[in-house]
């Protein structure tokens, strides 16, 4: 049985920011202070990113993350993000975190919920008979999922192209598909190892292909895939509210919220 533990969620999050840009040449990696921050320099928000990585016990504990991350990120001349984990600010800290935040200047950027699932006991889905998958193999794969990404979010293709451009250890190990209808590449996913876990992400549907089960079928071929090679049968992910119900029906269990912040004022608030 997978143990709903919000840290392994947590710590799963931050190893799979790492993996997306510790091996980037020129990026900011450190960890201190109950922090970490993997920071890519991209103009991509994605991969540019800072994790809470302690529990917070007290009010000047959270000022003092609070406003580290939102010097940290107001130095920079790209849009990142602060990820905190609810599960790491006490019952004190939490009736005191929404003024802490207006103090720092950080707004509310990004919402996301960590999920657990065990591959054992997901029901078989369906897969679109239409849909053929490919793995994802050399740059031209890359550039596809990045383009289906930035399609989904209403983001310029170019931003998700220079993140996973740099994404050189991610490109190593994931099992990255693209959906293809017909010649055309739909949907994508992809599931790196981390540990004994098969993390989902970057999860995306073409917007005029959305809501035919083509980004779930792609998911679960990608997890058979990473779990046949692996032999893992453990699996999580950071779900948005748009993927939350997918995930939910696949099989995967809620365990914790994790929440994106960033400087007021910025291009991306």
């Amino acid at each position: 049985m997978f143990e709903r533990d919000p840290v392994l969620l947590n710590e799963q999050f931050i190893a799979f920011g790492k993996l997306l840009v510790a091996g980037r040449p020129g990026a900011d990696t450190w960890e201190k202070d109950g922090m970490r921050t993997y920071w890519a320099g991209s103009p991509a928000v994605f991969f540019n990113l800072i994790f809470l990585s302690e529990p917070v016990t007290d009010r000047t504990m959270l000022n003092r993350r609070l406003h580290v991350a939102a010097d940290y990120m107001r130095s920079k001349t790209d849009p990142g993000l602060f990820f905190i984990s609810e599960d790491y600010l006490d019952n004190e800290v939490h009736g005191a975190f929404d003024a802490a935040l207006e103090e720092a200047g950080l707004v509310s950027m990004i919402e996301t919920i960590g999920m657990i699932g065990d591959l054992s006991a997901f029901e078989e889905g369906s897969k679109p008979a239409e849909l053929r998958f490919a793995r994802v193999t050399d740059e031209s794969g890359f550039y596809e999922c990045a383009d289906i990404n930035s399609e989904a979010y209403s983001l310029p293709v170019e931003l998700m192209r220079d993140g996973l451009d740099g994404a050189t250890l991610w490109k190593k190990s994931a099992y990255c598909y693209l959906a293809y209808l017909g010649d055309a590449a739909v949907a994508t996913a992809s599931v790196v190892e981390i540990e004994d876990v098969l993390y989902v992400g970057l999860v995306a549907t073409r917007p005029d292909a959305q809501r035919r089960g083509f980004a779930e079928a792609t998911v679960r071929h990608a997890l058979r895939v990473a779990s046949e090679s692996t032999g893992h049968r453990k699996t999580c992910l950071h779900a948005t509210q748009a993927g939350y119900p997918v995930y939910e029906r696949m099989g995967y269990t809620p365990v914790t919220r994790i929440l994106g912040f960033g400087p007021a004022g910025s291009s991306d608030s």
